[in-house]
């Protein structure tokens, strides 16, 4: 739901309060009748303010009043099924405030009349809000903080763009244990995110991608400040490094603000909340496990804290573990032989008996009825057949295992009556462990070719071999172990005027250390002296001579420790500045306050990564490990202003125009200056219509610039080697390896690089209808266009390289038209174009017999996904498409995503259902020209709980994921196990308990 916050100070109504007026008003996700319904209360020990606030989310009330009359009298707990008006009346008793319903739901606090005189002026006058509208009030979430995207408190309760609220209780219901799982099914959330979900490829983070667009034009806030990036290798926030226990909201920006926030706001921000204020103590676990019996989850969470005239306390831990997914365990994943289900055949060349390339064909070491043999004698080959493949799926982990621990602590203490420090700690330490298949070898396509000699030990042919491919059982499943420590701090100061203005003062450090590991790899120098000549491979000089054309299980103990390798990479990430803000009413105008808002900020990113490996160039099975560092300075000044243009009467006919500038100054590659223009118009009370447009930019990442030259096998389609394009297209002359999907690809950063650029529009209208109260209806059209986009497509790049002849000097084959590697490095080439709609639907139903009933719709709709990687090639419509990003694609980008949710809540018992579509996506089939359809994907979860009065109030709840126990829809290009594990889950039905406890 889109929700925002009012500016106090510019609300109509004569009030000697205004100037400190704070509306506090807490909408939970389900309704209750004010004045008649009983209600389950349950209220720990707590200052007034904040036990007011609980009682509105609790009941469903919102309450207005103002700060300067409600002091911080401590109020005891209060737990039982209470009608509204009496728990008020207990809150307030001995403070001298009264609480008056100007509606069903809607509360004004206020004092006592002390006389007749006094009585005169309604709470309502005295709150300044005479003439608000009700009806508005209860559709919005008022607190005395920034939204997201700007960094004045804005006088209308809707921002100039769209801003989706996750809050505590919608985290709660959907028995996410993760923030990755949790944000993965938003519909603006698409592309190429990485979680768990992804083994091969991934290294146990979780990022975030709106639009589609890469995570590095997604900015992600931790209380509306930077945070360093994974430590290694990425260029996003890990979602892992906070708990959602901790969490108190997530606002998700969906349009540009590089104005208010610099570089990577592009698609929008992500603005995670945490938790300052509790009273008490809450234990809560959680244990889910999928119906199949695996992918087990625990969760422990801890969360304390205290809260007294001066300031409060919080301390939260969480820790969690996730057990494996087999790949051989799900259908849809279990055979990379997709032939009967429309797709490519993708299991393996490298098999357990040797492949080897002869001049009359390949043979393998086989007998006509699939039996091994000795393989001493030539005799004992035989022609390869169509199913002499490898299926690795069979020894891969799908959901990857991981462990982690968060903390988090935040203190606010009142130095003065208008001046608060406060200072925030984070800690988090997470690991990973991936299994991946037994290491292949192709020994022509390797980084440093290989070559049988004629006389080697092993060698039964007697004649020299380049191409022999086997993967290597002997050495076991490859695995692949993450780990990372992440810290962060923040120490500042923020104050307050009489006159309504606003200032803070922060320093930020935060700095992430990863590191790498992977076992079960092939020394690629010393399996070359194994496979020479026999002279060269002397036991005495420490060669042991290997056996590459026997069956499985050939190789003994001494010749496997002599073939084994592994290796490791360690890096840091590291962030830390300091920021300034001032904002305030400038003058006071005919149609309301002039807000402006300035501030400036400075900071130093820097990153390192260093290997270690006997030879990293030739660590066989495993990705490059080089060293790689670089830091820079950043310094920034911004600007903006809140116009009031016109106002008629409040809340309609009121026209206001929002204006922001920053100015950024990098050290390694200059300045940017981008600017954003916005206007929020609204003809009458329950329609509002709004627009803007701003300029973006994301500077260069540190890897972008810095990071060294290095290998990957890179998931590619080559078009030689679809019989149709040979000798056709321009570069196929001869054909290519049609059993190879696999090729050495060089990729690496580039010092030259320039910023990548933007320009946002947006335009929406907000419709709440007086006839229906409780609904409201959001349609916003956006547009992103990106400029300069910094990009290394290996497909791309070979796609042109055969359709025209380009980038020769960019692609390698052999004599025989084998692809021998690819070069990919960074540059600043093509463009993109994003439109599409956002869609929210909200409706709050009138209080019923059967309780109180909530329903939450979202849709994100992309019309185009224009992608333009050479200016002189056309643009290609990604719309409705998928490309794995392991074949340098942008992963799914479906037309249509949605999310339904419902809520239900009556006395103890609460329940909640949850769906989530994702439509129809088209994919090219690996070495084919066909096309193919992957399913739309519909799955519904449910929850449901029930409240105890043990201490301070227990929960118990459970809960099933996919219901219906959808399976993940085949995709036939993608790399992990036929599905795409960004965008579907392949878990299946998925249930789960949770018990949470107060005291």
């Amino acid at each position: 739901m889109s929700q925002s916050l009012v500016n106090p100070n510019s609300l109509s109504g004569p009030s000697s309060c205004v100037p400190a007026l704070l509306l506090c008003l807490m909408l939970c996700s389900t309704g209750v009748a004010a004045r008649e319904a009983r209600v389950a209360i349950t209220l720990q020990a707590a200052a007034l303010p904040q036990s007011l606030i609980e009682l509105a989310r609790q009941a469903d009330l919102s309450l207005v009043f103002a700060t300067a009359s409600v002091p911080l009298t401590p109020r005891p707990a209060m737990t039982g099924i209470i009608e509204p008006r009496e728990a008020l009346r207990r809150l307030l008793q001995g403070t001298g405030l009264v609480a008056e319903f100007l509606g069903e739901r809607v509360v004004s606090i206020g004092p006592e009349c002390a006389d007749a005189v006094s009585c005169t002026a309604t709470p309502a006058t005295d709150t300044g809000i005479e003439r608000m509208d009700t009806r508005e009030i209860e559709q919005t979430i008022v607190r005395a903080r920034l939204l997201t995207g700007s960094h004045i408190s804005q006088a209308n309760h809707l921002g100039t763009a769209p801003v989706d609220i996750i809050g505590a209780p919608e985290i709660e219901a959907s028995g996410a244990q993760s923030l990755g799982d949790l944000l993965r099914f938003m519909p603006a959330v698409i592309g190429n995110q990485t979680s768990t979900a992804i083994s091969n490829g991934g290294d146990g983070t979780a990022s975030i991608t709106l639009r589609g667009l890469p995570a590095s034009n997604t900015l992600v806030l931790v209380n509306g400040r930077r945070s360093s990036n994974d430590g290694i290798g990425t260029d996003a926030f890990d979602l892992n490094t906070l708990s959602p226990s901790a969490v108190e909201r997530i606002e998700i920006l969906k349009d540009g603000a590089s104005t208010a926030y610099g570089s990577d706001a592009i698609a929008g921000v992500v603005n995670i909340i945490l938790k300052r204020d509790f009273d008490g103590l809450q234990l809560s676990t959680q244990y889910g496990q999928a119906e199949r019996g695996d992918g087990e989850t625990r969760t422990t969470n801890l969360l304390w804290g205290d809260h007294w005239s001066r300031g409060s306390v919080l301390f939260s831990a969480s820790v969690f573990d996730q057990s494996r997914i087999w790949a051989r365990d799900r259908k849809v994943s279990r055979n990379a032989d997709g032939r009967s289900r429309g797709g490519a055949d993708l299991r393996s060349s490298a098999t357990p008996a040797a492949r080897i390339a002869l001049d009359r064909g390949a043979v393998i070491l086989r007998n006509p009825g699939g039996e091994y043999l000795s393989g001493t004698e030539a005799a004992d080959f035989r022609p390869v057949e169509s199913n002499d493949l490898f299926n690795f799926p069979d020894y891969s982990s799908t959901r990857v295992p991981s462990q982690r621990t968060n903390l988090y602590g935040s203190l606010q203490f009142d130095l003065h009556e208008r001046l608060t420090a406060f200072a925030e700690l984070g800690y988090s330490d997470n690991e990973s462990d991936a299994t991946l298949a037994p290491t292949p070898v192709f020994t022509a396509f390797e980084a440093l070719p290989l070559t049988v000699a004629a006389d080697n030990v092993y060698n039964p042919f007697g004649v020299e071999f380049e191409d022999v491919r086997k993967r290597f059982l002997e050495l076991g499943p490859r695995r692949q172990d993450d780990s990372s420590e992440t810290a962060r701090l923040a120490l500042g100061l923020q104050g307050s005027g009489q006159d309504g203005w606003e200032w803070d003062a922060s320093y930020t450090w935060s700095r992430a250390e990863a590191e790498q590991s992977m076992d079960g790899l092939i020394d690629g120098d010393r399996l070359q002296q194994a496979l020479g000549p026999a002279a060269g491979c002397d036991p005495a000089q420490a060669c042991i001579p290997v056996n590459l054309f026997g069956a499985p299980g050939a190789l003994d103990q001494p010749q496997r420790e002599f073939l084994l390798a592994s290796t490791h990479v360690d890096g840091y990430a590291e962030l830390q500045g300091i920021e300034a803000n001032l904002s305030g009413p400038l003058l006071r105008l005919r149609a309301g306050e002039l807000m402006v808002a300035t501030g400036s900020s400075y900071r130093r990113e820097s990153i390192g990564s260093k290997g270690a490996a006997a030879n990293p160039r030739v660590a066989i099975g495993g990705s490059d490990v080089v060293a790689s560092s670089g830091d820079r300075e950043v310094q920034e000044l911004w600007g903006e202003m809140l116009l009031p243009l016109f106002a008629a009467a409040p809340h309609r006919h009121h026209l206001d125009l929002d204006l922001a500038a920053r100015y950024s100054h990098y050290s390694d590659f200059g300045g940017s200056t981008n600017g954003k223009i916005a206007l929020r118009y609204r003809p009458v009370t329950s329609l509002m219509v709004r627009s803007s447009w701003s300029q973006g930019f994301r500077a260069p990442s540190l890897l972008d610039l810095h990071a060294r030259t290095s290998q990957t096998q890179a998931f590619l389609s080559d078009p030689c080697a679809m019989p149709a394009n040979v000798g056709v297209l321009p570069g196929c002359p001869q054909p290519g390896d049609p059993s190879r999907n696999q090729f050495l690809t060089i990729i690496g950063g580039n010092s030259r690089l320039d910023a990548e650029t933007s320009q946002n529009r947006m335009l929406g209208v907000v419709w709440t209808p007086e006839i229906v109260g409780g609904l409201m209806l959001s349609v916003d059209a956006f547009r992103i266009d990106l400029n300069d986009v910094v990009d290394a497509s290996a497909q791309y790049v070979l796609n042109q390289n055969a359709a025209s002849g380009a980038f020769a000097d960019r692609v390698q084959r052999d004599a025989n038209g084998n692809l021998q590697r690819v070069v990919a490095t960074n540059i600043n080439v093509g463009e993109r174009r994003v439109t599409g709609l956002d869609i929210g639907l909200h409706y709050r139903l009138p209080a019923l017999p059967i309780g109180r009933i909530a329903f939450d719709l979202d849709t994100a709709y992309i019309h185009e996904y224009l992608n333009q990687f050479d200016p002189l090639a056309p643009r290609t419509d990604l719309a409705g498409t998928f490309m794995d990003e392991a074949s340098e694609g942008m992963g799914a980008i479906p037309e249509w995503k949605s999310r339904l949710a419902a809520y239900w809540n009556r006395a103890w018992w609460d329940a909640s259902y949850r769906m989530y579509l994702v439509s129809e996506l088209q994919e090219n089939v690996p070495n084919s020209d066909r096309h193919r359809s992957i399913n739309p994907w519909v799955v519904h979860d449910v929850q449901i709980g029930r409240r105890f009065a043990l201490f301070e109030g227990l929960r118990v709840g459970i809960g099933i994921d996919n219901v219906l126990d959808e399976q993940a829809p085949f995709a036939a290009s993608a790399f992990n196990d036929n599905h795409d594990g960004r965008t579907h889950d392949l878990r299946g039905r998925y249930w789960y308990a949770k018990l949470t406890q107060d005291f």
